[in-house]
């Protein structure tokens, strides 16, 4: 049992404590002291000011709103902040200095209406209201301009039925399709797509086999009109080779971008410029199954770390943790893992991705 406590006298010692005489007239002694509940007080305060930011920020925004209704004859009352606008506007309190209010209204004949309000907190404790106004009606996309009172077609969805329907089906044809529309930035069509498909079968074909480890990168040439189609490892602690096909065979390609390499997305420059991406083909094969087993051997297995993998040829290739381990060693892809003595492209592919490597790479080994 614990020690008996006398009430009287712990009331009397916290009166004398705070300077109270009598029962009933308790006042904190003016003297400053932490107390046990600051801390969540502090919360208590944070978030009553949030709550204030929020308050201003929608009171402003639902009069830009009113003003923005009378110039263009919409309906204010139609216009409404839909649940992913409210969990995006909270993120933003949290990720940015950016606070975006998006009202959407949508009509009964299938347009949709969305005013966008974004305020900026700039350093002057002030903020900085920027809006705009866009009208979404069957495939295309306006913009509403204050200037001219007129609309302006900004975009157009140019996605088939029946690109709709390959993408809807999640399968490896899906994510090649999507990769190939994200790359066109929606200017890609059917017919455009169906070309790309008929050129690079045989690489649709290989993704099928490989897309558990591998995944389809698409890019423009300078024209943005150009597709190039290649796979790549998709753990993205694996890098160092991709594979491509030029119309006629599938393509083995040495790959490194320093940018990969680099923790911060900075590069070191060598003699005032910066490491560019280094990319040459080491092989290249009409045979489906030679390049499948090759891609299995370079990217078909568990790594815990970054693991650098350079392919020499279809049938050997180094690797290792870091930059400046690529070359100490190599693997020979097939049955027998011995050693073997390597041809002489082979060995030409190792001493030139040596040199590339040291010191272009050097400063971000």
């Amino acid at each position: 049992m614990g020690d008996i406590v006398n009430l009287d006298d712990v009331i009397q010692k916290e009166m004398e404590r705070n300077n109270v005489t009598k029962p009933g007239e308790m006042v904190l002694n003016p003297v400053n002291r932490e107390e046990p509940s600051n801390s969540l007080m502090t919360v208590a305060t944070a978030m009553r000011t949030a709550a204030d930011d929020i308050e201003s920020c929608i009171e402003l925004a639902d009069d830009i709103l009113g003003f923005i209704c009378e110039k263009t004859g919409l309906d204010y009352g139609s216009f409404t902040i839909e649940d992913e606008h409210v969990e995006f506007f909270m993120e933003s309190l949290q990720d940015s200095d950016l606070r975006p209010v998006i009202y959407t209204s949508r009509m009964e004949n299938g347009v949709t209406y969305k005013f966008t309000v974004c305020f900026h907190a700039t350093d002057e404790d002030e903020s900085k209201a920027e809006y705009e106004l866009c009208m979404y009606e069957e495939k295309k996309a306006y913009v509403y301009n204050f200037s001219t009172g007129k609309w302006l077609l900004i975009g157009e969805d140019r996605t088939s039925d029946k690109m709709r329907e390959i993408l809807s089906m999640g399968s490896p044809e899906s994510e090649i399709l999507s990769e190939l529309m994200q790359a066109n930035q929606g200017t890609l069509n059917e017919k455009k797509y169906l070309a790309i498909k008929k050129n690079h079968a045989p690489l649709f074909l290989l993704y099928e086999q490989v897309c558990i480890y591998m995944e389809p990168i698409c890019e423009l040439d300078e024209t943005g009109k150009k597709n190039f189609l290649y796979l790549e490892p998709r753990d993205p602690f694996r890098t160092g080779f991709r594979v491509g096909w030029n119309g006629k065979e599938f393509v083995l390609y040495q790959y490194l971008d320093p940018y990969e390499f680099s923790e911060d997305g900075v590069v070191w420059t060598i003699d005032g410029k910066e490491p560019k991406i280094y990319m040459k083909e080491v092989d290249r094969t009409s045979d489906i199954q030679a390049m499948f087993f090759c891609v299995s051997a370079l990217a078909d297995h568990y790594i815990e770390d970054r693991k650098i993998t350079v392919p020499l040829s279809l049938s050997a290739f180094t690797e290792g943790k870091k930059l400046d381990e690529i070359g100490e060693s190599v693997s020979i892809i097939g049955n027998n893992f011995d050693m073997k003595k390597l041809s002489s492209v082979e060995e030409e592919n190792l001493q030139e991705i040596n040199e590339v490597i040291n010191p272009s790479f050097y400063g971000i080994i």
